[in-house]
């Protein structure tokens, strides 16, 4: 009991998250799904986000618009989330990223898009 209450106290949701973007990144996403799935069950708004994408990109948009949809409850934004440049670095342009994603990986880039997106024939 003393080793569960030492783990629940030293805990670290954005540790389990990049922890996972380790593995991922060596394509061990088994691995890295548990993980992502560990940290967002600790209200990490960005392991659920990385779900969403993860199973938008696998072709599974049910368990990808459940996590997209967990993410913006945990108060994931991809306003808020964007990451923070260097002092005077150039910003990347979010419209060309996204004039070259499908419209699958589109609906994951606001939370207000249309959820019917990729659900013919599933």
């Amino acid at each position: 009991m003393g080793r569960l209450e030492k783990f629940a106290r030293d805990y670290d949701a954005a540790g389990a998250r990049t922890f996972a973007c380790l593995l991922y990144s060596l394509n061990r996403h088994e691995a890295a799904v548990f993980w992502w799935r560990f940290a967002a069950g600790a209200e990490d708004q960005l392991s659920a986000h990385c779900l969403a994408i993860h199973h938008a990109a696998d072709d599974n948009f049910i368990d990808a618009r459940l996590w997209r949809t967990i993410a913006t409850a945990l108060g994931y934004s991809p306003r808020r989330h964007l990451p923070n440049p260097a002092p005077g670095a150039p910003l990347p342009d979010p419209v060309w990223l996204l004039a070259r994603s499908g419209p699958e990986l589109q609906q994951f880039a606001e939370p207000e898009a249309p959820l019917s997106v990729g659900c013919a024939g599933r």
